[in-house]
C-alpha cells in the first residue's frame, strides 16, 4: 500500500493481482487524503499569522516611507505583534455573543484606573481586561441612557468634582504602586526587574551588596557552598551575547547528531571522531553552566535576573534533560567491558547515543523563529526541512548499516563464526541486505563507499520504491524496511503538505485581490464601459496592488492602543497640519485627533484628483509626486505643486464647489482629511472651531478682494460680465445660520500667499494665474517649481518637488541638443556636408520602451523559450558528445537574438518602488548597466568562450567546445526571473502559469540527471566506451535523484493544490453562506417553492458577479475616477428622467454615484402594487412587464433597456401604483430618496427645478391620495 514494491515479492495469480491493485489504489487514496488533511490543517493554523504578517509588513513599509521615528516604528511593530496570537483585533468580539450576555457583561464593575479629561478624548482603562473606551464610543453608548448621560454632563461641569476625581485617581495610583511593590517583594523583588527594553547583554551584580547576598541566606550551608560557584552576573535573553550563544549551541547540537551516529555505526575506531565528540561535549557542559546564569520571565512577565533565582529555574526545568544528554554513559560501559579493543570501542560508541537528546534544542529553535511575525518565515522553513531531510536520510543510512554490522560483546575470529564477515573493523552478517548486492563486493569497498551505499538504500526505502537491486533479507530488516517506508511517507507527506500550506497562505492575499479584480473586469464588461476608461480603472487597481498588496490603507493602524496610534499619527502628519493656516497655534490634543482622521490616498499619473464644479469636502496634502492646476478642459496648466504643498483647506470648512481642476502629473501619494472627520473633531473643541472659522473668513475676504482687483486689471471686459452668473443663487455670509451648510461659488478662492506655503491652487477653486497664461499656458512654472524643490523640504526630509521635471527624457528642454553624455568632438569623417551622422544616430538611439510594450513582452517570452531549448541542447551535447550542424546554427542564431535583447534592455524603462517609470534614457541606461543581475550577467552569459576550443587538440576539441558553452546556462537565471515576474502579474491564469513553470523545471531536471548518469557511465574521454561497474559509483547520484524527485513531486503537488485552493476559496465561502441560508430557511419551515426561489437567486448572483457586492466594488477608487465611471454607465439613464431635465452637469456627476445595482431573476416581482417604497428604477439590461392598475393579471406595458419607472416615489410618499415583474434576467439601477436628498442639498437650484417639474407631472395624483412630499421645505406653491 505504501509503494509498488521492490519486485522481490510479486502476485502470481489473478486474485493476487486484483488484491494488489486494490491495495495500491487504496494506499494511494489514503496517502492523498492524509496529505490533503495535513495541508489543510497546517494552512488553516497558519492563516491568521500570515494575514496579520501581511498587514504588519505594509505598516512597516508605510512608516518607513513616511519618515516615522525608529522608536515609534518599533513600538508600533511590537504592539501589533503582541496581538499576533489570533491575528485579529479583539474589538467586536463582545457583539457576537447573545444580547443577554452583553447586558450582563455591561453590569460588571469596571475598576477604573485612570479617567483623563484632556479636551476632546476620554479614556477609561480597565485593569482586568486592558480595554480602552474612547469618548466617541462613550457618547454613542450614552444615547441609550439619557439619565446617565445627564449625570456625566453634570459631573464634567463641576470643577470641584473633577479635582476630587483627579486626587482620587492619584491616590489609587499610589495604592497600586504600593501593592505592586508588595507583590514584587513576595515574588523576591530583589531578584526581579521590570520588563523594559535594555541595551545591555549582561547584568553584573555587586558581590558585597545586600541585594545580592540576601537570597543566599535562605539556604543551608552545604547548598550555599555550591551556590558560591555561581558568577555574579547573568545573561539577558534579549542581549546579543545570549542570542549568539544560543545559535552556536543549536548548531553544535545539530552537528553532534551527525558525529555521534556516524561514530556509532561506521567510525568507532577513528580517533579524530572521538576527539571531535569530546570537544563538542565540552561546549555542552559550558552551556549548562551558563544556563544557570540565564535570566527569564516569570509568570507575571517580570524579568528575573538574580543568579540564585536563575539557577533554581534552570534546575527545575531543563537541567535533568541536559544532564541526561551529556552523561558519560561510556564510562559505565567500560566498567563492564574493561577493554579497549575495537569491538569494545564499538560498544562504547553505541552507548553514547544518549547525546542525541541534545537534538531537542533544534525544533525549539525553529519553532521560536517561525513564531514571530516581524520577518518572513519561508526561508526559515526551507532550511528547517533541509536539515530534517538530511538528518532523516543520514540516520536511516546509519540504522541500515548498523542492522547489518552490529557490535559484538566479545572478541571472536572469522573461523569461530562463519556467519560473519570482517570488513573495515566491523563484523557484518553475510545473510543481511549487504549480501544481496550483485554488481560488486560490498565488503571489499572502503568505509566511505559503504556509507554511500547505505545512504542509497535509505533513500530507496524512505523516498521511493528503489530498483530491486538491494532488498531486505532478514525479519529484522523487513521490519526496518516497513518502518522506513511508512515513516518516509509520513515525513515526505508532511514536507509536501507544509509546502502546499505555505504556498496557499503566501498566495492567499493575491488570490483574494485577483477575485476582486476579476469582478471589476466583469462589471466593466457587463456595463459596456468605454475601453479607455476601463483600462484606467484596471491600471489603478494594478497600481494599488503594487503599493499596498491589497491591504486597506485606512485600517493600517487599527488594533494599536489609542495613545500609540495618536503618537504615530501625530508623528506622521504634525508638520503638515502646522503648515495649514487654519490649524496653526492649535492644541496638541486637537492635532492628535485630527491626525488620526487623515488617510492616505494614491493617484496615477494623468488622473484627476478633483474636478471643477464638484463640491469639495476634502483637503489634500501632497506627500510625493507632482500635481497640476489645470483648466476645465485640462489643456491649460495654471500652476504646478510638489511634495509638501496642500490644497482644499477652505472647502474643508465650507464644502463649496471646486473652481479649478487638480490633475496628477506623476504618480502621487496624498493624504486626505474630510469635512465629516473635521466636524466631529471640532465638536470637542468649540474654541478651535471659532478660531478656524475666523481664519477662514479672513482668507476668503482677502481672496475676494485680491481676485476682484486682478480681474479688473487684466480682463476688465470679462469682469463686467461675471457680475451676472449662471446660477441664481446668492452668496451666503461666511457665518451661516445654524443648521445650514454655507455654499459660495467663490468661497474657495485662496490667495497666492507665500506665508501659507501654498500656491494659488491651495484651494480647489483657486483663480487662474493670468500672468502665467499670457505668454505660454503650458509652461508649468517649471523654473519656480524647481527652485521650490531645491530650497524646501517636506516633513519627512525629502525634497518638496522630488526629482521629476517636465523636460523631455534624455535631452534638454528644447530638445535641440543631444544628451551631455554623448557630447564629444567627432572626426571629420562623421560629417557629410553640414550634417553630423554620428550625432544623429546617437540621438535616434535615445528612446525608452515601457516594460508593458508588446515588443518587450514578446521578446522576453521568445528569449525565455530559446534559453530553455538552448539549455537542453548544451546539456545534451556535453553528455553525449554529439556535434550537429543544425544544432550549431540554431545556437548561434539564438545568440544573435540574445544580443538583440541586451540592446533592447538598455532602453527598457525601470520602475521605482512607487511604480513610477523612468523616462530619462541616461538613467535607464545606467540602471541596467549597474544592476547586479543586469548587463554583467547577460554579458557573461553571452561570452563566446566556445571559440577558445580551437586552441585545444583535435581529439579533445569537441569536449572543450561542449563544456565551454556551459557559460550560456547562466540564462537559466533569466528563465527563473521571467516566471517570477509572470507570477507577480494580475489578471492571469495562475494555474496555467505554475503548470508551465513546473513543466519547464521538471524537463530541465530530468534531462540534466539523465545526461549526468550517461556521463558517469560513459565519460567522453573514453571515446564512446562505457565503463564496467560504473553504476556503483553513481549510487550517490541515484540517492540524490530519488530525494530530489520526491521533493519535486511535492513541489508540483503543493503548487497545484495551493493554486486550486485559492481559486476555489471564494466559491467555498459563498457555498458556506448559501448553506447557512438553506439551514435557516429549513428551521423557519419555509415552503419548498419559496426556498427554491431563494436558492435560484443566490445561484444567479454567483453566476453574474461571483457573490461580490457591485455597489461597494469600486468604493476604494479615487472619487473622480468613480464619478467618471458612474457617469459613463448611468448618464444616459438620468438624462431621460423628466424631473431632471436641464440639470447641471455636475449634478449628474454627483447623482450617478448614488445609483445602486439590483439583479432580478425571471418572473420575480420588482415592486408590487400598494407597497411602500422610496426608490425609482432604471432598466440597465433586460425586459420588465408593467401590470395594469385595475387588473394585475394583465400586462399594460413592456419596458426595455433604457426605460425607467416609479420616479414619482422620489418626490411623494405614495404607494406603488402598480406591480412590475421581470420577464428575463434584469439588471436595474435603483435611486432612493435619501441619496437624492444628499445630492440636492448641494444644488438648491436643481432642487427647486425638480420640485417644480414633479408638481406639474404628479401633483394632482399626489393630492388625490393625500401623499406627503419628500421635499416640503423646498417646494413652493404659486
Amino acid at each position: 500500500m505504501t509503494s509498488t514494491g521492490y519486485g522481490d515479492i510479486s502476485a502470481n495469480t489473478t486474485l493476487g493481482r486484483f488484491i494488489a491493485l486494490v491495495a495500491m489504489l487504496i494506499g494511494l487514496l489514503l496517502y492523498g487524503y492524509c496529505l490533503s488533511s495535513i495541508a489543510a490543517t497546517l494552512a488553516n493554523t497558519d492563516t491568521p499569522r500570515v494575514r496579520f504578517q501581511e498587514k504588519l509588513f505594509v505598516v512597516q513599509e508605510f512608516m518607513k516611507d513616511h519618515g516615522v521615528s525608529p522608536e515609534l516604528n518599533q513600538s508600533s511593530a511590537i504592539s501589533v505583534s503582541s496581538s499576533a496570537d489570533t491575528g485579529a483585533p479583539l474589538q467586536g468580539l463582545r457583539f457576537r455573543i447573545p444580547a443577554a450576555a452583553v447586558t450582563e457583561d455591561a453590569h460588571l464593575p469596571l475598576h477604573a484606573r485612570d479617567i483623563s479629561s484632556t479636551r476632546g478624548i476620554w479614556v477609561v482603562r480597565c485593569i482586568s481586561s486592558g480595554e480602552e473606551l474612547a469618548r466617541r464610543d462613550l457618547d454613542e453608548a450614552l444615547t441609550e441612557f439619557p439619565l446617565i448621560a445627564k449625570q456625566f454632563k453634570e459631573a464634567a461641569s463641576n470643577r470641584d468634582h473633577l479635582l476630587e476625581l483627579k486626587s482620587a485617581s492619584q491616590r489609587q495610583e499610589d495604592l497600586e504602586e504600593i501593592a505592586d511593590t508588595e507583590e514584587l517583594e513576595a515574588d523576591r523583588s530583589v531578584e526581579a526587574t521590570s520588563h523594559r527594553k535594555t541595551d545591555t547583554s549582561v547584568k553584573v551584580f555587586n558581590k558585597y551588596s545586600d541585594d545580592y547576598l540576601e537570597p543566599f541566606k535562605k539556604f543551608s550551608p552545604v547548598t550555599r557552598l555550591f551556590l558560591k560557584l555561581l558568577m555574579s552576573r547573568v545573561f539577558l535573553p534579549s542581549g546579543r551575547y545570549f542570542q549568539l550563544w544560543e545559535g552556536f549551541r543549536v548548531a553544535i547540537s545539530l552537528l553532534s547528531v551527525f558525529t555521534v551516529t556516524i561514530q556509532a555505526s561506521f567510525l568507532h575506531t577513528s580517533g579524530t571522531f572521538w576527539g571531535i565528540n569530546y570537544f563538542l561535549e565540552i561546549t555542552f557542559y559550558i552551556d549548562m553552566y551558563l544556563k544557570f546564569h540565564s535570566a527569564f520571565f516569570n509568570e507575571n512577565k517580570v524579568l528575573v535576573t538574580h543568579p540564585v533565582s536563575t539557577a533554581k529555574h534552570y534546575f527545575k526545568t531543563n537541567f535533568l534533560i541536559d544532564l541526561m544528554a551529556c552523561f558519560p554513559t561510556e564510562l559505565i560501559a567500560y566498567c563492564f567491558v574493561r577493554s579497549t579493543h575495537e569491538y569494545a570501542l564499538h560498544i562504547y560508541a553505541v552507548v553514547r547515543l544518549n547525546r542525541l537528546i541534545q537534538f531537542y534544542r533544534v525544533p525549539l529553535a525553529f519553532n521560536y523563529l517561525e513564531s514571530g511575525v516581524e520577518m518572513e518565515t519561508g526561508n526559515i522553513r526551507k532550511w528547517k526541512f533541509f536539515f530534517y531531510l538530511v538528518l532523516f536520510m543520514h540516520i536511516l543510512a546509519c540504522v541500515w548499516y548498523f542492522s547489518a554490522c552490529q557490535p559484538l560483546f566479545k572478541l571472536i575470529s572469522d573461523s569461530n563464526d562463519t556467519g560473519l564477515i570482517y570488513s573495515n573493523h566491523h563484523f557484518c552478517h553475510n545473510s543481511s541486505w549487504t549480501s544481496s548486492i550483485e554488481s560488486f563486493d560490498f565488503y571489499e569497498e572502503p568505509i566511505i563507499t559503504q556509507y554511500f551505499i547505505s545512504l542509497y538504500w535509505a533513500a530507496a526505502t524512505g523516498a521511493s520504491v528503489g530498483y530491486g537491486d538491494i532488498v531486505a533479507k532478514t525479519q529484522l530488516e523487513m521490519v526496518l524496511a516497513l518502518s522506513a517506508m511508512i515513516f518516509g511517507i509520513v515525513f515526505f507527506g508532511y514536507v509536501i503538505a507544509s509546502v502546499a500550506a505555505s504556498l496557499a497562505n503566501a498566495d492567499a492575499q493575491r488570490a483574494r485581490y485577483q477575485e476582486k479584480l476579476t469582478a471589476i473586469g466583469q462589471y466593466l464588461k457587463d456595463n459596456q464601459v468605454e475601453k479607455g476608461l476601463a483600462q484606467r480603472v484596471l491600471d489603478y487597481y494594478n497600481y494599488m496592488w503594487l503599493r499596498t498588496k491589497g491591504v486597506d490603507t485606512d485600517s493600517l493602524f487599527d488594533g494599536l492602543p489609542l495613545s500609540l496610534k495618536a503618537d504615530v499619527s501625530l508623528s506622521l502628519y504634525q508638520d503638515m497640519i502646522n503648515n495649514v493656516p487654519l490649524f496653526q497655534n492649535t492644541e496638541v490634543g486637537f492635532q492628535k485627533m485630527l491626525a488620526m482622521c487623515i488617510k492616505p490616498d494614491y493617484y496615477l499619473s494623468k488622473e484627476y484628483i478633483v474636478k471643477k464644479h464638484d463640491f469639495g469636502k476634502e483637503m489634500f496634502f501632497i506627500h510625493r509626486g507632482v500635481v497640476d492646476v489645470v483648466s476645465e478642459d485640462g489643456q491649460i496648466v495654471f500652476d504646478t505643486m510638489q511634495a509638501g504643498r496642500f490644497f482644499g483647506e477652505i472647502s474643508l470648512v465650507y464644502s463649496c464647489p471646486r473652481t479649478a481642476s487638480i490633475r496628477a502629473q506623476t504618480n502621487c501619494d496624498c493624504f486626505v482629511l474630510t469635512k465629516e472627520d473635521l466636524d466631529e473633531v471640532l465638536t470637542h473643541y468649540p474654541s478651535i472651531k471659532v478660531q478656524i472659522n475666523q481664519v477662514a473668513e479672513e482668507r476668503i475676504n482677502a481672496v475676494r478682494k485680491r481676485s476682484d482687483a486682478k480681474d479688473l486689471q487684466t480682463h476688465p471686459e470679462t469682469a463686467s460680465r461675471t457680475v451676472t452668473t449662471k446660477s441664481p443663487r446668492r452668496l451666503p455670509h461666511p457665518h451661516p445660520r445654524r443648521g445650514t451648510t454655507p455654499r459660495h461659488p467663490r468661497l474657495c478662492r485662496a490667495p497666492s500667499s507665500p506665508a501659507s506655503s501654498t500656491s494659488s491652487a491651495n484651494n480647489l477653486s483657486a483663480p487662474p494665474n493670468t500672468n502665467n497664461i499670457a505668454p505660454s499656458p503650458n509652461t508649468n512654472n517649471n523654473n519656480d517649481t524647481k527652485t521650490k524643490a531645491e530650497d524646501g523640504k517636506s516633513q519627512n526630509g525629502k525634497a518638496r518637488g522630488g526629482e521629476e521635471t517636465s523636460e523631455p527624457a534624455g535631452g534638454d528642454a528644447d530638445g535641440d541638443h543631444p544628451s551631455t553624455a554623448f557630447r564629444q568632438p567627432f572626426p571629420l569623417c562623421c560629417f557629410f556636408g553640414n550634417k553630423n551622422y554620428v550625432e544623429t544616430i546617437l540621438r535616434t538611439n535615445h528612446f525608452v520602451l515601457s516594460p508593458e510594450s508588446p515588443v518587450v513582452r514578446n521578446l522576453s517570452r521568445l528569449t525565455c523559450a530559446l534559453a530553455f531549448v538552448l539549455t537542453w541542447t548544451i546539456i545534451y551535447q556535453s553528455a553525449f558528445q554529439v556535434w550537429s550542424l543544425q544544432i550549431t546554427l540554431f545556437s548561434y542564431l539564438c545568440e544573435l537574438v540574445f544580443l538583440f535583447e541586451i540592446y533592447i534592455k538598455f532602453h527598457v524603462s525601470c520602475a521605482d518602488e512607487y511604480g513610477e517609470l523612468e523616462k530619462d534614457f541616461n538613467k535607464v541606461y545606467t540602471f541596467y548597466l549597474k544592476k547586479r543581475t543586469g548587463f554583467r550577467l547577460d554579458l557573461v552569459a553571452a561570452l563566446p568562450l566556445d571559440i577558445f576550443a580551437l586552441c585545444f587538440p583535435l581529439e579533445i576539441r569537441l569536449i572543450a567546445y561542449t563544456f565551454l558553452r556551459w557559460v550560456h546556462l547562466l540564462r537559466l537565471f533569466r528563465v527563473s526571473e521571467f516566471f517570477e515576474n509572470w507570477e507577480k502579474e494580475l489578471n492571469i491564469n495562475m494555474l496555467q502559469v505554475r503548470l508551465t513553470k513546473t513543466f519547464v523545471t521538471v524537463v530541465v531536471i530530468i534531462h540534466f540527471f539523465a545526461s549526468l548518469w550517461y556521463f558517469i557511465a560513459c565519460p567522453p574521454w573514453e571515446h564512446g566506451e562505457c565503463l564496467q561497474g560504473s553504476w556503483a559509483s553513481a549510487l550517490i547520484i541515484a540517492s540524490l535523484v530519488m530525494v530530489i524527485g520526491q521533493l519535486l513531486n511535492g513541489s508540483v503537488l503543493g503548487n497545484i493544490a495551493s493554486t486550486l485552493a485559492n481559486e476555489e476559496a471564494g466559491r467555498v465561502e459563498y457555498e458556506e453562506r448559501l448553506d447557512a441560508v438553506k439551514e435557516q430557511m429549513k428551521d423557519m419551515k419555509l415552503n419548498s417553492k419559496l426556498r427554491n426561489r431563494v436558492i435560484s437567486y443566490f445561484d444567479y448572483l454567483w453566476m453574474r458577479n461571483k457573490g461580490v457586492d457591485q455597489h461597494t466594488l469600486l468604493r476604494d477608487a479615487p472619487f473622480c475616477l468613480q464619478t467618471e465611471l458612474a457617469l459613463n454607465i448611468n448618464e444616459h439613464h438620468l438624462t431621460k428622467v423628466p424631473i431632471f431635465k436641464d440639470a447641471e452637469a455636475s449634478f449628474f456627476r454627483s447623482l450617478s454615484l448614488m445609483l445602486r445595482p439590483v439583479l432580478i431573476t425571471p418572473n420575480d416581482y420588482i415592486v408590487r402594487q400598494g407597497d411602500v417604497g422610496d426608490e425609482m428604477y432604471f432598466i440597465h439590461r433586460g425586459t420588465v412587464e408593467v401590470m395594469d392598475e385595475n387588473n394585475l393579471q394583465q400586462v399594460a406595458q413592456v419596458l426595455h433597456e433604457g426605460d425607467h419607472f416609479d420616479d414619482i416615489n422620489l418626490l411623494y410618499d405614495v404607494p406603488r401604483r402598480t406591480s412590475v415583474r421581470a420577464c428575463t434576467h434584469v439588471n436595474l439601477q435603483a435611486l432612493s430618496v435619501h441619496d437624492l436628498k444628499q445630492v440636492l442639498a448641494q444644488f438648491p437650484s436643481v432642487e427647486e427645478q425638480v420640485c417644480r417639474i414633479g408638481r406639474d407631472l404628479y401633483g394632482d395624483y399626489a393630492a388625490s391620495v393625500n401623499a406627503q412630499e419628500h421635499f416640503p421645505k423646498k417646494f413652493s406653491s404659486d
